[in-house]
């Protein structure tokens, strides 16, 4: 086989090899991003399922739709996890939904419930909020193909 021809044949497994490689390093993006999705989504189900289902009184004054909001997202949270887990082609698109949600949900916090709102959940917005905000930006942010990108 010549030096031309064995270059030529090579080539084709160089692409695939790469591919691959792009593929995996989506993929350990997406491993990574999924953990704190299902942690913060497993104790968003726990704290707020304790208040909603068990009558726990957390010490300071609740805002009703802010409880059923956290245990509502915290089981988003848990489905997002598995789907950026198994590297579904939606997982970035709910992590977006996601982030908004929370974005959402503090600037109404902050400018209508500013005086009510206790401490903790402003905290626990904060946590959350920046927690997804890497989750989004490992899964390659809010354009196709961007920053940290996941191959699919």
């Amino acid at each position: 086989m010549t030096p031309r021809a064995w270059q030529a044949s090579t080539k084709p497994r160089e692409r695939v090899w790469q591919q691959l490689m792009r593929r995996a390093a989506g993929r350990s993006n997406d491993r990574i991003a999924a953990a704190p999705a299902l942690v913060i989504g497993v104790m968003a189900i726990v704290a707020g399922g304790q208040v909603l289902f068990l009558g726990r009184d957390p010490g300071y004054d609740v805002i009703d739709w802010l409880v059923i909001y956290n245990f509502g997202v915290g089981l988003l949270s848990v489905a997002a996890s598995a789907l950026i887990w198994a590297g579904g082609v939606r997982a970035r698109s709910l992590a977006a939904i996601v982030l908004g949600g929370h974005a959402a949900v503090m600037l109404t916090l902050l400018a209508f419930y500013n005086a009510v709102v206790a401490p903790d959940s402003l905290v626990a917005m904060t946590i959350r909020l920046s927690i997804w905000g890497a989750i989004v930006w490992l899964l390659g942010g809010l354009r196709p193909n961007g920053l940290g990108a996941s191959h699919r």
